[in-house]
């Protein structure tokens, strides 16, 4: 999709050939990093679904006893299995959907809502980071239970490098939550406070989801190693192999989703591929936020 650009050496081609052939490359790379993102996601739950059922035990809404003649030893490995689910859904499911909702051409795999459609897309965009949240907490609450309910003896909460991450995440979400919701759903501040506020909830909502993204692949790792500590599997055993692709999966997910926003965003320099004019798409990007 490169072969556009070495038609003719820049300095030769009149500027509404450079202009259109750019954009061109660019709407392809965009297809393509929509189609990696929705193959990553598919091959992320798959992995996934495999390693919880195959692998960990499935999952359970309490914790289980294995030997009836002794109730006082329990077992909350698949009560704790909801954890790695639920936030698997809020990151790679709900947020990276949340974002690319800004973030989607008509040429895209998967919906469009037109750049005219300000509204719906900040609908879509809250309802989706709301659902993030909403199965952030329940992982979280999913993880703290089977810590306190495990028996004979309880495990501690809050005590590594994950649950540090964990809990960071969850604050900045919350704060771009309740910034977002006084900015724009229920606008508290003025025009100009909330153009000046714009990219700033658009950095650190990026930033927000890479310290997520970045907690659940240390959450994985967290899980390997007491895997390894306490059932010493083979190192080609599937039970290590499937979370060792899972990350790999992740970070290539991360890069696909971060070149899409990037993508997106050279589209928007060129103009609206969604039936809006150049300069209709800058006075929009402009003024987005007065679009309500």
């Amino acid at each position: 999709f490169f072969s556009p650009l070495f038609v003719l050496p820049r300095t030769f081609q009149p500027a509404g050939v450079c202009h259109r052939q750019l954009g061109e490359v660019t709407m392809d790379l965009h297809r393509q990093t929509s189609l990696a993102i929705r193959l990553l996601q598919l091959g992320i739950f798959l992995l996934l679904t495999i390693w919880i059922f195959g692998y960990l035990g499935g999952l359970s809404l309490s914790p289980v006893v294995h030997d009836p003649a002794d109730p006082s030893t329990n077992d909350t490995s698949a009560l704790f299995n909801w954890h790695p689910l639920l936030m698997m859904l809020a990151f790679v499911g709900c947020m990276t959907e949340a974002i690319m909702v800004y973030s989607t051409a008509p040429s895209s795999l998967g919906y469009h809502i037109p750049e005219t459609n300000r509204p719906l897309k900040k609908l879509v965009h809250g309802v989706l980071q709301c659902a993030a949240l909403l199965l952030s907490v329940l992982g979280i609450v999913a993880a703290i239970m089977s810590h306190t309910l495990k028996e004979p003896t309880p495990m501690p909460n809050f005590y590594s490098t994950h649950s540090a991450l964990g809990v960071l995440t969850l604050v900045m979400m919350v704060g771009q939550g309740v910034l977002g919701m006084m900015a724009y759903v229920a606008p508290q501040w003025s025009l100009h406070a909330r153009q000046a506020f714009s990219p700033m909830h658009r950095f650190f909502g990026g930033a927000t989801f890479v310290v997520g993204m970045a907690t659940v692949m240390v959450g994985v790792q967290e899980k390997t190693t007491f895997l390894q500590l306490v059932q010493h599997p083979q190192v080609r055993a599937g039970i290590m192999q499937i979370p060792a692709l899972l990350q790999v999966c992740i970070a290539i997910f991360m890069v696909a989703v971060g070149l899409r926003v990037l993508v997106w965003r050279l589209v928007g320099a060129q103009g609206d591929t969604s039936g809006v004019s150049s300069d209709g798409f800058r006075v929009l990007a402009e003024h987005e936020i007065a679009l309500d």
